[in-house]
């Protein structure tokens, strides 16, 4: 263990290589995280999740898929519940978009592979409370953040605007926080950004319950549910949503005076 700055929360102590589809499943693609994190979250997390962890287990492609996109998205809560406020409501909804996609992927594969697994109720599923971020500046964590998930999303399909936008924050994380903030200090700009969200978020929230849907035959439909075709509509439309956000903060950002540091 090196001292370093946590990625999920911002502070600095000894850090610790989080696996974030587990070390079994992928053992080169990690994030540096606190012990606490580690330990006390992401990592009971796999195994309430049920996650293949066992170096002697079996292991296949859907579910080492599945692990990543359980990894991702658990991380991704992680952060929002460090943050506190607004972004700790999206958390559940990180976690109930791990389920959804990992529910599709398991249907999808044949029932009885050899290394499929499923969530286990006995193990604990804690919830982390905020913290203030002590170390690192903002742009060495986006950056660090965004090279991790730029690298996991690698072999995922469908997710072209996201890297996009992961590709343009490795490059200047910098001037893409700078953006952000110029975009936002605009009244009507942020108003645009929380109602572009909301819908992605909305989305997002609706995809994941047809998912389930498509996933179990035997659960109930739930409301906003659709079909295959529609739920693949909805993630094309959302991502194109993202990227015309995107595209506007960088826009708004090239037409201000860049202020000397």
């Amino acid at each position: 263990m090196s001292r370093g700055v946590c990625a999920a929360c911002g502070r600095i102590g000894r850090i610790e290589a989080h696996h974030l589809a587990g070390r079994v499943n992928d053992p080169t693609l990690t994030v540096p995280v606190c012990r606490d994190c580690h330990r006390g979250y992401l990592t009971p997390w796999q195994y309430a999740d049920g996650v293949g962890l066992r170096h002697d287990g079996v292991d296949n492609e859907v579910d080492t898929l599945r692990a990543l996109v359980h990894g991702m998205f658990r991380f991704l809560a992680l952060m929002c519940q460090r943050t506190g406020g607004d972004p700790a409501q999206l958390a559940d909804d990180c976690i109930l978009t791990a389920r959804g996609f990992s529910s599709l992927l398991d249907a999808v594969g044949p029932p009885d592979r050899q290394g499929r697994w499923s969530p286990d109720p006995r193990n604990a599923d804690p919830v982390a409370g905020p913290v203030i971020p002590a170390g690192g500046s903002a742009a060495e964590r986006l950056h660090d953040l965004a090279t991790s998930f730029l690298t996991a999303t690698e072999p995922v399909a469908g997710v072209d605007p996201l890297r996009v936008v992961l590709v343009d924050i490795v490059a200047d994380p910098e001037r893409y926080l700078d953006a952000w903030e110029e975009f936002v200090a605009d009244p009507d700009r942020y108003t645009q950004m929380c109602a572009t969200v909301g819908e992605i978020a909305e989305w997002s929230h609706n995809a994941t319950l047809g998912l389930l849907d498509l996933a179990d035959p035997h659960r109930r439909p739930a409301t906003g549910a659709g079909s295959r075709t529609e739920l693949g509509q909805g993630l094309a439309d959302a991502g194109s949503k993202l990227l015309d956000l995107h595209h506007a903060v960088i826009a708004h950002h090239a037409e201000e005076p860049r202020a000397v540091r």
